[in-house]
């Protein structure tokens, strides 16, 4: 089978980078000609073929110079200074044996479902537990550095990815933010997610810098951007997961962003995101 009498020049250039990696798979056996393409893409790809759809880089040398910085992880990774996970702690997931509904026991206690549960990974309770479902692509900023722009139309609410990365406590966290700031090169990356129980708060600090995702390079927006924000647990996770779902329709090629937070203190890093609202600082947060 050939590809003689394709639109290959104006089709084909823009429809492979969307497809799925198994899809992509496929098409290499096709002729020579995708097959060429597709290593290309291949070799574009920053998660390394470890998710459904690809991470582009603009090109196969932007591809290497990350991967040399960065280790490719779809999900966050255990410190070696994180404290072992409570033995104690409930362990049973729900049995509802196919798709969970409003009776699901993780449903009623506002909890994802997780690895203890029995319901298929197809269960809509499970937004967070998918890997990346739409193609991305990274794109250079002479202000921000890296951006991430859609390889595709994301529906409002559809779930995008995770934040990824080394899951630390808040005394390493503090050593390396101090180190990142007497780097005024060096780009934070740390996210703090934190969850409110009664009067207590529970912080979670995940460092993308060396072990992460997609999620490292999406950069803020002081209006709010596209993305929304939500953390959420499930039964048999030692730590919540922080998913980034779309806040409203996002066009093709648009840029992916979302709010930082609220400072909890003067900021120190000035920020580019180009919006009304620009407040001319990033969020800081001493934790």
């Amino acid at each position: 089978m050939t590809c003689q009498g394709c639109p290959e020049a104006e089709v084909w250039p823009l429809v492979l980078p969307r497809l799925p990696l198994l899809s992509l798979a496929a098409l290499a056996c096709v002729c020579r000609s995708f097959q060429r393409k597709v290593t290309d893409l291949r070799r574009r790809d920053v998660a390394c073929g470890r998710e459904p759809f690809l991470v582009l880089a603009p090109t196969t040398e932007d591809a290497a110079a990350l991967d040399s910085v960065l280790k490719y992880s779809a999900e966050c990774v255990q410190s070696v200074n994180e404290a072992t996970c409570d033995e104690s702690a409930d362990r049973s997931g729900c049995a509802c044996g196919d798709l969970c509904g409003p009776g699901c026991t993780c449903v009623a206690s506002l909890l994802e479902c997780g690895r203890l549960c029995s319901c298929r990974a197809a269960c809509s309770n499970r937004a967070t537990r998918q890997r990346l479902c739409f193609p991305l692509h990274l794109r250079r900023d002479a202000a921000r550095g890296w951006c991430i722009r859609a390889g595709a139309c994301i529906p409002r609410n559809a779930f995008v990815c995770i934040y990824a990365g080394e899951l630390v406590d808040i005394d390493v966290a503090r050593r390396r933010l101090a180190q990142q700031d007497a780097s005024k090169e060096s780009a934070n990356y740390i996210f703090c997610a934190r969850e409110h129980f009664g009067s207590r708060t529970l912080a979670t600090v995940i460092d993308p810098t060396s072990v992460g995702n997609a999620g490292r390079f999406l950069n803020h927006a002081c209006d709010g951007g596209n993305l929304a924000v939500r953390i959420a647990r499930a039964l048999g996770d030692d730590s919540p997961r922080v998913g980034f779902f779309a806040a409203r329709n996002i066009a093709l090629d648009e840029e992916l962003c979302y709010s930082y937070g609220q400072p909890t203190s003067a900021g120190r890093r000035k920020c580019h995101c180009g919006t009304a609202a620009c407040k001319g600082t990033l969020p800081s947060d001493e934790m």
